[in-house]
């Protein structure tokens, strides 16, 4: 004589806990998925802006080492010589005189690099975009190139450039434009001496 075997299924109720559980571990695992990318797109944002800002400074470090003289404005308008793009709000001004030896044309012997486009970002940070371009001379700008953009999002636009002795010091205070809160700024701060001044 054959047993029957009884097989016992999964009640409705097992049913809806194992579901349940399985639902709080795919969605815990979702959020912590989401969390760290977001976080790494926050650290890759923070390392391109970084990245642009050392260039910027790179630049202008390299100019102070190779210029005769330099004048520094710590604000300028739109009514000066200098200031007469699309890019001009008042902000820090600096003009590197190259000497023109064989390696840097005469029409490009003067490098300007100035802070515009400064907005407020409602937050009690002022937000602007350091710029460079050349020129055959320092305040006409009949010959000038094309304004570069080297970094957005300069935090101090009016203490970027000065000097002391003969000394440049260049002060970016950089805040990511993607951070709401303003809270991830970056401090690059650096001291070059003027080797050509005349």
């Amino acid at each position: 004589m054959k047993r029957k075997i009884h097989r016992r299924g999964m009640t409705l109720i097992e049913v809806i806990v194992a579901a349940g559980a399985a639902s709080i571990i795919i969605i815990s695992i979702l959020l912590v998925y989401l969390a760290a990318t977001r976080i790494a797109s926050g650290a890759m944002g923070q390392l391109n802006v970084q990245s642009k800002a050392r260039q910027s400074l790179d630049y202008i470090l390299n100019d102070v080492r190779r210029s005769e003289r330099a004048d520094i404005y710590t604000s300028y308008s739109g009514t000066n010589s200098f200031g007469s793009g699309t890019n001009d709000v008042a902000g820090g001004y600096a003009i590197f005189q190259l000497p023109t030896n064989g390696i840097v044309a005469p029409d490009q012997q003067y490098h300007h690099y100035y802070i515009g486009n400064i907005k407020s970002l409602g937050n009690g940070i002022t937000n602007g975009t350091l710029y460079f371009f050349t020129c055959a001379a320092e305040t006409n700008l009949s010959t000038k190139s094309a304004d570069v953009e080297l970094v957005r999002g300069v935090t101090n636009p009016d203490r970027v450039f000065d000097w002391i002795n003969g000394v440049m010091n260049l002060n970016i205070r950089i805040a990511d434009e993607n951070d709401a809160d303003g809270k991830q700024i970056i401090y690059l701060r650096s001291s070059v001496a003027f080797r050509n001044q005349e």
